[in-house]
């Protein structure tokens, strides 16, 4: 600086730190799975001090999601990125650091079942079945009263009890989200004739 009198000074100034920020490893919540019928998760990153991180919905281009958050709440399952920023000086990371939401489904609807729908009393070694439900890791069976039978599968096998009645036989999908929607198939149950 010179001032007037042709006096001058001078001190010495730091220029700001603009090396480039990063997201930092291992990201922090990182990827994320939500059930079909349940709440969307935070979707969440860790950044450098003085940093935050802005995100878009794609890994390079100008759609700005949120500006300044380490998390990020979106409306569907996709592909997300995070980028660093500092926050005194405005300087990016290099690339964006990629986050998934992946939504994980119900099991589908139960199809038809196959099996006899007239029985007698007393009978055993029946065979109940359904085709294979979508999305399904196991199955849930529901038998009417006296008859017995237990499988997690997609195929039972049943015996129909002295004192068996007449109900519907019901079969849904089971995974860890959840059950889906069942099937049932009406079955009557003849009684034995009475001894002579």
């Amino acid at each position: 600086v010179e001032d007037g009198n042709g006096c001058t000074n001078s001190v010495s100034v730091t220029a700001p730190d603009c090396s480039c920020p990063v997201i930092e490893a291992p990201v922090s919540g990182g990827d994320k799975n939500y059930c079909e019928n349940g709440t969307i998760p935070e979707l969440t990153v860790t950044v450098g001090e003085g940093e935050t991180a802005d995100w878009y919905d794609s890994q390079t281009g100008e759609t700005l999601l949120e500006r300044g958050s380490l998390s990020y709440t979106p409306l569907v399952a996709g592909d997300y990125y995070a980028e660093a920023r500092q926050i005194v000086s405005g300087c990016i990371s290099s690339k964006r650091t990629l986050v998934r939401l992946t939504m994980d489904p119900l099991p589908g609807p139960a199809g038809t079942i196959d099996g006899p729908s007239a029985v007698c009393q007393g009978v055993s070694g029946i065979v109940y079945d359904v085709p294979e439900i979508e999305h399904a890791t196991s199955y849930e069976w529901a038998l009417p009263a006296g008859v017995t039978g237990n499988s997690s599968t997609n195929s039972i096998t049943v015996s129909f009890g002295l004192t068996s009645v007449s109900g519907d036989i019901t079969v849904k999908g089971l995974n860890s989200c959840g059950e889906g929607i069942e099937s049932s198939l009406r079955v009557v149950v003849n009684p034995l004739p009475s001894p002579i």
